[in-house]
């Protein structure tokens, strides 16, 4: 199978291969479950059809999440929550996803890494008491 890059404008190869699409320019994404950016698109082409396998690593170099998925001819998007293999929310940090193109008689291609970053931001903030300002003409009722 061919290479994976992400610079690269698509191109045919003949033994295949696979083109990261132009990423985000703001390669980052928050999987704290509010419904914005919960996960990031790995984004890509690919002339043939086959498997990607994923492998992020943290900065240490440590996998944190590896997984697979069969894709078809031409584009695709695959995407990541934000978990590691253990199923837990990844930590705040910028991590490194390394995609492998298989084809289908199991040849593998060179592999390209995206970096991208997880920020968990604040999803919400709750008080248990209620905030009064007798100061502003507020009336405290039903206490």
């Amino acid at each position: 199978m061919g290479r994976v890059r992400k610079s690269d404008p698509f191109c045919e190869r003949r033994s295949g291969g696979v083109r990261a699409a132009p990423t985000d320019p703001l390669p980052w994404f928050s999987p704290n479950g509010d419904g914005s950016r919960d996960t990031y698109a790995l984004k890509a082409t690919t002339s043939q059809s086959g498997k990607i396998e994923a492998g992020v690593r943290n900065a240490d170099g440590d996998v944190v999440r590896s997984f697979s998925t069969n894709v078809s001819a031409g584009a695709f998007s695959i995407p990541w929550n934000g978990k590691g293999n253990d199923g837990a929310v990844v930590p705040d940090g910028t991590y490194d996803v390394r995609l492998v193109p298989v084809d289908t008689l199991g040849n593998r291609g060179t592999s390209e890494t995206i970096r991208v970053r997880s920020i968990a931001l604040l999803r919400a903030v709750k008080s248990s008491k209620t905030v009064f300002y007798p100061q502003d003409g507020d009336a405290l009722e039903g206490v």
